[in-house]
């Protein structure tokens, strides 16, 4: 699957399950570095494309990311090779993609430094009804999603007392990966749960 050999993503779309499933294995990179990163990369445009796992190297593992659809949100441990070739679904040379690491300047800034803390991010989609001609008492109405599972935030040791950058968000960007360096702060559609020495 995404175009990569013997690859099957491991999906879920419930925060409780995926912290659950995955709290122990996350809570032992708690004061290891990462060392390494690899985004699959479109050689033809020389850009990233998001359409394909993050993967990070932490310790001696390497921890693969992917979001898909709107609310399911994948990690998988050890299961890409990352010497075999690449092949978008048939695309060939259409699509040509390889593993690319070093290759986004946040995320470049945060290799060699210590993971601090770990949450799990979930997001309320909030949208408003701006046509129905079937029912025009709808429009203006505002649908939410409720809370739903969106990624996972590390947070890395600072660089001093103003830096602000020692965050990494691998997030669902709408049937894609999004990644961030930010901290997110004020915004009531995000809700962030730390899973450090967290057991459910």
């Amino acid at each position: 699957m995404l175009g990569i050999p013997d690859y099957e993503p491991n999906f879920f779309d419930r925060v409780d399950i995926f912290i659950k499933v995955f709290s122990d294995q996350l809570n032992q990179t708690i004061g290891l570095t990462l060392e390494d990163y690899w985004l699959m990369w479109q050689t033809q445009d020389n850009e990233w494309y998001n359409d394909g796992p993050v993967i990070l190297k932490i310790g001696n593992r390497q921890f693969e990311f992917t979001a898909y659809k709107l609310d399911e949100f994948s990690l998988t441990f050890d299961k890409i090779d990352l010497n075999k070739k690449l092949d978008w679904y048939g695309a060939g040379a259409d699509i040509p993609l390889v593993w690319k690491n070093k290759c986004n300047t946040g995320m470049n800034k945060l290799i060699g430094r210590k993971i601090t803390d770990i949450s799990v991010v979930a997001y309320n989609f909030i949208s408003t009804v701006i046509d129905d001609k079937v029912n025009p008492k709808n429009i203006g109405r505002i649908d939410e999603t409720g809370f739903m599972l969106h990624g996972i935030e590390f947070k890395f040791e600072k660089r001093g007392l103003f830096d602000n950058n020692n965050f990494l968000q691998i997030f669902n960007a709408l049937d894609s990966n999004g990644v961030a360096n930010k901290e997110q702060k004020g915004n009531k559609q995000y809700q962030k749960i730390s899973i450090v020495k967290t057991t459910l």
